[in-house]
């Protein structure tokens, strides 16, 4: 952004794990913002212990609830859940929660 020019406003904040936290420190509205939410999942067999697992990522509006039941049914995935603490860690080299770009 600097070599280019860009104007931009940098916030040094605690750590946001919520959107609502990161609205408040950033002092916009909620729908201002995005969330990116890391999740693993497990797709659904073609035969009997046939699973693939890993993760993705899915970005949307701050404002928004992600709604897991859409989400197995648009990619055919059986489990899908949020990443842990760890699995964040080791999927992003040490991001914790609420700092996903």
């Amino acid at each position: 952004l600097n070599n280019n020019g860009i104007k931009y406003k940098a916030l040094q904040h605690d750590e946001t794990p919520t959107s609502e936290d990161s609205a408040r420190a950033r002092g916009e509205d909620l729908s201002t913002g995005g969330k990116a939410l890391v999740l693993k999942f497990r797709d659904v067999a073609q035969k009997e212990d046939d699973h693939t697992t890993g993760f993705a990522i899915f970005v949307l509006s701050a404002s928004r609830k992600l709604h897991t039941k859409a989400i197995k049914k648009e990619f055919k995935i059986k489990n899908v859940r949020f990443a842990t603490r760890e699995e964040l860690a080791e999927f992003t080299d040490g991001l914790v929660p609420g700092s996903v770009p």
